[in-house]
Protein backbone atom coordinates (compact mmCIF):
# COMPACT_ATOMS: atom_id res chain seq x y z
CA UNK A 1 0.00 0.00 0.00
CA UNK A 2 1.39 3.69 -0.81
CA UNK A 3 0.09 6.83 -0.21
CA UNK A 4 0.01 10.27 -1.76
CA UNK A 5 1.44 13.62 0.07
CA UNK A 6 0.11 16.78 -1.06
CA UNK A 7 1.05 20.46 -0.68
CA UNK A 8 -1.39 22.95 -2.00
CA UNK A 9 -0.51 26.61 -2.20
CA UNK A 10 -3.25 28.85 -0.45
CA UNK A 11 -4.64 32.61 -0.87
CA UNK A 12 -7.33 34.51 0.65
CA UNK A 13 -9.69 31.34 0.60
CA UNK A 14 -8.32 29.74 -2.60
CA UNK A 15 -5.58 28.12 -4.58
CA UNK A 16 -2.22 29.90 -4.36
CA UNK A 17 0.96 30.31 -5.73
CA UNK A 18 4.75 30.58 -4.99
CA UNK A 19 8.09 30.83 -6.95
CA UNK A 20 9.25 27.37 -8.52
CA UNK A 21 12.30 28.48 -7.56
CA UNK A 22 11.43 27.91 -3.95
CA UNK A 23 10.87 24.75 -4.48
CA UNK A 24 14.39 24.21 -6.12
CA UNK A 25 16.32 25.64 -3.43
CA UNK A 26 14.70 23.31 -1.18
CA UNK A 27 15.50 20.07 -2.79
CA UNK A 28 18.55 21.17 -4.88
CA UNK A 29 21.08 19.10 -3.16
CA UNK A 30 18.96 16.25 -3.41
CA UNK A 31 17.54 16.71 -6.93
CA UNK A 32 18.86 14.39 -9.69
CA UNK A 33 16.92 15.08 -12.96
CA UNK A 34 14.00 17.77 -13.47
CA UNK A 35 11.73 17.72 -16.20
CA UNK A 36 9.80 21.17 -17.04
CA UNK A 37 7.00 21.24 -19.28
CA UNK A 38 4.30 24.71 -20.09
CA UNK A 39 2.23 23.49 -16.78
CA UNK A 40 4.08 20.68 -14.81
CA UNK A 41 7.06 19.69 -13.66
CA UNK A 42 8.53 16.94 -12.17
CA UNK A 43 11.41 16.57 -9.52
CA UNK A 44 13.50 13.59 -8.97
CA UNK A 45 15.13 13.07 -5.52
CA UNK A 46 17.28 10.48 -4.26
CA UNK A 47 18.53 10.62 -0.63
CA UNK A 48 22.10 8.33 -0.13
CA UNK A 49 20.93 5.57 2.56
CA UNK A 50 23.47 5.64 5.54
CA UNK A 51 22.62 1.64 6.06
CA UNK A 52 23.08 0.82 2.21
CA UNK A 53 24.14 -2.66 1.28
CA UNK A 54 23.53 -4.49 4.80
CA UNK A 55 21.88 -7.55 4.57
CA UNK A 56 18.48 -8.44 6.43
CA UNK A 57 15.67 -10.98 6.69
CA UNK A 58 12.28 -10.74 5.79
CA UNK A 59 9.38 -13.24 5.20
CA UNK A 60 12.95 -15.87 5.10
CA UNK A 61 14.31 -14.28 2.62
CA UNK A 62 17.49 -12.44 3.08
CA UNK A 63 17.07 -8.72 1.25
CA UNK A 64 19.81 -5.96 0.92
CA UNK A 65 19.12 -2.27 1.85
CA UNK A 66 18.98 0.00 -1.06
CA UNK A 67 21.90 2.23 -1.77
CA UNK A 68 19.38 5.58 -1.98
CA UNK A 69 15.62 6.53 -1.05
CA UNK A 70 14.31 8.19 -3.83
CA UNK A 71 10.84 10.06 -4.90
CA UNK A 72 9.21 12.23 -7.81
CA UNK A 73 7.80 15.53 -7.04
CA UNK A 74 4.89 16.24 -9.42
CA UNK A 75 4.21 20.01 -9.42
CA UNK A 76 1.60 22.43 -10.87
CA UNK A 77 2.65 24.97 -12.46
CA UNK A 78 1.40 28.59 -14.26
CA UNK A 79 3.51 31.28 -15.54
CA UNK A 80 2.90 35.09 -14.35
CA UNK A 81 5.36 37.56 -15.70
CA UNK A 82 7.30 34.90 -17.00
CA UNK A 83 8.30 33.68 -13.86
CA UNK A 84 7.11 29.78 -12.68
CA UNK A 85 4.80 29.23 -10.17
CA UNK A 86 3.41 26.58 -8.15
CA UNK A 87 0.44 25.81 -6.93
CA UNK A 88 1.18 23.33 -5.34
CA UNK A 89 3.00 19.49 -5.43
CA UNK A 90 2.53 15.61 -4.97
CA UNK A 91 4.68 12.97 -3.77
CA UNK A 92 3.39 8.99 -4.33
CA UNK A 93 5.33 6.81 -1.92
CA UNK A 94 7.27 9.71 -0.17
CA UNK A 95 10.73 8.62 1.51
CA UNK A 96 10.71 7.74 5.49
CA UNK A 97 13.97 9.74 5.23
CA UNK A 98 14.24 13.17 7.64
CA UNK A 99 15.53 15.21 5.15
CA UNK A 100 12.55 14.87 2.84
CA UNK A 101 10.24 15.79 5.94
CA UNK A 102 12.31 18.71 6.44
CA UNK A 103 12.42 19.94 2.94
CA UNK A 104 8.54 19.97 3.31
CA UNK A 105 8.55 21.63 6.40
CA UNK A 106 10.62 24.40 5.34
CA UNK A 107 7.75 24.70 2.72
CA UNK A 108 5.21 24.85 5.11
CA UNK A 109 7.73 27.83 6.99
CA UNK A 110 7.86 29.85 4.25
CA UNK A 111 5.06 29.84 2.20
CA UNK A 112 1.02 29.91 2.72
CA UNK A 113 0.56 26.35 2.08
CA UNK A 114 -0.95 23.27 3.47
CA UNK A 115 0.25 19.70 3.75
CA UNK A 116 -2.58 16.97 3.84
CA UNK A 117 -3.09 13.03 2.91
CA UNK A 118 -4.97 9.90 3.81
CA UNK A 119 -2.94 9.86 6.81
CA UNK A 120 -2.17 13.05 7.00
CA UNK A 121 -4.31 15.88 8.94
CA UNK A 122 -4.38 19.42 7.52
CA UNK A 123 -0.87 20.69 8.71
CA UNK A 124 0.35 23.99 8.69
CA UNK A 125 3.82 26.18 8.85
CA UNK A 126 2.91 29.42 10.30
CA UNK A 127 0.11 30.75 11.64
CA UNK A 128 -0.84 33.52 9.08
CA UNK A 129 -1.73 30.87 7.09
CA UNK A 130 -4.36 30.01 8.89
CA UNK A 131 -6.33 33.10 7.36
CA UNK A 132 -6.04 31.49 3.41
CA UNK A 133 -7.20 28.14 3.68
CA UNK A 134 -9.70 27.26 1.11
CA UNK A 135 -13.03 27.23 3.05
CA UNK A 136 -13.40 23.77 1.90
CA UNK A 137 -10.44 22.03 2.58
CA UNK A 138 -10.92 22.89 6.69
CA UNK A 139 -14.74 20.99 5.90
CA UNK A 140 -13.10 17.60 4.40
CA UNK A 141 -9.95 17.45 6.51
CA UNK A 142 -10.62 19.07 9.74
CA UNK A 143 -8.88 22.47 11.45
CA UNK A 144 -5.56 22.85 10.75
CA UNK A 145 -2.26 21.66 12.93
CA UNK A 146 0.25 24.29 13.24
CA UNK A 147 3.77 22.31 13.62
CA UNK A 148 7.29 23.68 14.64
CA UNK A 149 9.21 20.97 13.22
CA UNK A 150 8.89 18.22 10.95
CA UNK A 151 8.38 15.23 13.17
CA UNK A 152 4.96 16.75 14.59
CA UNK A 153 3.90 15.82 11.26
CA UNK A 154 4.08 12.17 12.10
CA UNK A 155 2.24 12.99 15.17
CA UNK A 156 -0.64 13.78 14.03
CA UNK A 157 -3.52 12.46 12.19
CA UNK A 158 -7.44 13.08 11.02
CA UNK A 159 -8.01 10.84 14.38
CA UNK A 160 -6.17 13.43 16.92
Amino acid sequence: MSIDVYLTAVHEGNIGYFPLSVIDAIFKNVTIHKEISDDKCHIYVEYPNKDAGELFEFNGRICKIPDAFDAEISIDIIHIDNISMASGLSVNRPPGVDAFWESLYEILKTTHSVLYSSDIALIIGQQETIAHIIPDMIEALGEPFLIENHKQIFQISRGS
